[in-house]
């Protein structure tokens, strides 16, 4: 029996394959399990609906992509054996899989065993990763596109495409007509707006997949599509591990992995995968297809070399598009690539994160509100940091004596973390007498020449020898016109001869012999623009973060110390308008940085003629800066509520 124009019916033939019995409808059209009446082999022939077959410009880009999608091979693709045209009818064939999907999987058992899930998506993600190394994207992944055969006596995944809906007119998530080409329950934010799209669009469906396995639900259980469009845009979903008991580690995967903005998810799916197991705890090695960049420490997508088949004839498009990140989530670090100055990456970390330094081919990162620090491998920036607790309040921390020394300020101790063990020794008291403490939970650090300087923001300060483990307390006095105006000292720094500290509310900056701890400027400190809130040294020149002038301040020293002032010319004054409230500073990766914390930004400064080059969007509320590693590094925590006008002190 012959076909006629339209859908099929069991019995008739198209293009050689000889229906028996359907499969399934969806949005593009028709699957059948057919025969191949010259090969004998039986196949699954999709055959596209009319009203998508008559549209010139989605034939033409059907049948080019899915001569490439059949040109390729992989072990979790399905392969095409033919994509064409017969009196009006345009067709796919392709092997036939006989099993179920994981669709079905999940309605009949519920949520999945967490292995069994991670082991048959990474099959998926290595098809999607395959397809992303080729510049295609399938913008339809679901459950009942994974198809599972047992192979082996093993479950072997397939990613298909049984139900994309309507057409794939551009390169964005809306067709040409107004559809959305997705499935709505899994569909990425992007592809809703009608933003472009590239793998992380991928990712995101991904991790709803995920998400349903470990949990036997989807992110947005809604009534309504709207509700569900909306959700997938604007809200968040239900943590894992409030739904089932899971690791909480675990919610901050699908976190990253479901984020609205495409820069803040995992670059590929296969990270998408690696993250979760590490977080599941299941021991596994991270996956060979996984390659890094130092210097620009972006992970790239997995090239295991073939593309995604059946799916790809159909829902496929070409990646294109940059990082895509214009901000940095709350309690994470955003990463800025020195070289382009542009923000590439952000790693999730604990909450609060305050200090941030760089050592041991590691940056290292103060979260105070957990009482934690966090420890990222640079070239892994995807791995899940490993997180060290501490005491008490983490508010600083610096690289000494072959340790990560980190300042606890409301105990007013010093903790020395062991890089080989990633464990926190006991702290020892560093204030001079036992017991002494700081008036308050914030405190700054300096390391040099063995000893370890403890500034209180409450006005104590401390010297410890990190070989003895002695400590003494140093006195600071200021000019009798302040004495009465309590302290607020917001920072330390080691250099030009001298330790340098300064004092924000007077706005004073003190120079002490690191040897003995006296002054070196005589009684009082110098008056030092208005507000200081950090302190930097670099070779002869002192800058410091004036927070309400907006600007650094730059003092150049022609002999390079300053512990003789009398002998010494009058530095050099410059001064360098930057962003809004300009609260810490570091230099590193060929600049200086700046975070300017009231107008989220980051202004990289040039060393030698201290002139702006550039200026970095980071968004929310940047603390700290450092430099290292091949990249920048900045903590951010959520944005402060209104401060009162009363409020004039800085942050």
């Amino acid at each position: 029996m012959s076909h006629v124009v339209g859908q099929p019916a069991p019995g008739t033939t198209v293009a050689g394959y000889r229906i028996e019995a359907l499969i399934g409808r969806g949005g593009m059209g028709a699957v059948y399990r057919a025969v191949d009446e010259q090969l004998g082999r039986r196949v699954a022939l999709k055959v596209i609906a009319p009203e998508l077959a008559q549209d010139e410009r989605f034939r033409e880009r059907l049948l080019r992509e899915s001569k490439v999608a059949a040109s390729l091979d992989h072990p979790h693709v399905i392969p095409i054996y033919q994509a064409g045209e017969e009196q009006g009818l345009l067709f796919l064939a392709m092997r036939y899989v006989e099993g179920t999907d994981l669709a079905r999987v999940i309605a009949e058992e519920g949520a999945l065993e967490p292995r069994r899930a991670v082991d048959l998506l990474a099959q998926i993600a290595e098809a999607l990763d395959a397809a992303h190394e080729n510049g295609l994207i399938h913008r339809d992944v679901k459950p009942s596109n994974v198809l599972i055969a047992e192979a082996a006596g093993q479950e072997h995944c397939y990613l298909g495409d049984f139900g994309l809906t309507k057409r794939t007119g551009s390169l964005s998530g809306v067709s040409v007509t107004g559809n959305i080409v997705g499935t709505l329950e899994y569909v990425a934010p992007e592809q809703i707006t009608g933003d472009p799209l590239d793998e992380r669009s991928d990712v995101y469906s991904l991790g709803c997949v995920l998400y349903e396995c470990l949990t036997g639900q989807a992110p947005f259980p809604r009534a309504t599509d709207v509700a569900l469009l909306w959700a997938h845009v604007h809200e968040e979903p239900t943590l894992p591990s409030a739904s089932r008991e899971l690791p909480r580690e675990l919610d901050t995967v699908l976190s990253r992995a479901l984020a609205k903005e495409p820069g803040r998810r995992y670059r590929s799916a296969g990270e998408l995968i690696a993250a979760t197991r590490s977080a599941l705890q299941l021991d596994v090695a991270p996956p060979a297809s996984q390659t890094t960049s130092r210097r620009r420490l972006l992970v790239g997508a997995a090239a295991v070399g073939a593309l995604l088949a059946l799916a790809g004839a159909l829902g496929l498009a070409l990646l294109g598009g940059s990082s895509g990140l214009s901000s940095v989530s709350a309690d994470s670090v955003g990463v800025i690539d020195p070289s382009s100055n542009e923000l590439v990456a952000e790693v999730p970390v604990g909450r609060e994160p305050t200090a941030v330094t760089t050592g041991f081919g590691d940056v290292w990162v103060a979260n105070a509100g957990d009482t934690t620090v966090t420890r990222i491998d640079p070239t892994e920036l995807t791995s899940r940091p490993a997180t060290i607790s501490v005491p008490d309040h983490p508010s600083d921390l610096t690289v000494g004596d072959g340790s990560l020394l980190v300042a606890l300020g409301e105990l007013g101790e010093l903790v020395r973390i062991d890089p080989d063990v990633n464990e926190a020794a006991s702290p020892m008291n560093a204030l001079g007498d036992e017991g002494t403490r700081c008036e308050g939970p914030q405190a700054s650090l300096a390391f040099g020449d063995g000893v370890a300087w403890f500034v209180c923001e409450s006005g104590q300060v401390g010297r410890t020898n990190l070989g003895s483990g002695m400590s003494m307390r140093v006195s600071l006095v200021s000019h009798p016109s302040v004495d009465a105006v309590p302290p607020a000292l917001s920072d330390v720094a080691l250099g030009l001869g001298a330790v340098h500290v300064v004092n924000r509310r007077t706005s004073e900056g003190f120079a002490l012999d690191p040897s003995t701890g006296k002054s070196v400027l005589g009684q009082g400190g110098a008056v030092l623009g208005h507000a200081p809130e950090a302190i930097l040294i670099t070779g002869d020149s002192l800058w410091l973060a004036s927070f309400e002038d907006d600007a650094v301040l730059r003092l150049t020293f022609p002999r390079g110390d300053v512990s003789d002032p009398g002998s010494s010319p009058p530095p050099r004054f410059q001064r360098i308008d930057v962003g809004d409230g300009p609260a810490h500073i570091a230099i590193g990766e060929g600049a200086v940085w700046v975070v300017n914390r009231l107008d989220g930004t980051v202004t990289r400064i040039d060393e030698e003629s201290g002139e702006v080059v550039a200026t970095i969007d980071v968004g929310n509320n940047p603390q700290r800066v450092a430099a290292g590693e091949g990249s920048v590094w900045v903590t951010v925590q959520a944005p402060e509520e209104e401060t009162s006008e009363s409020d004039t002190t800085g942050p």
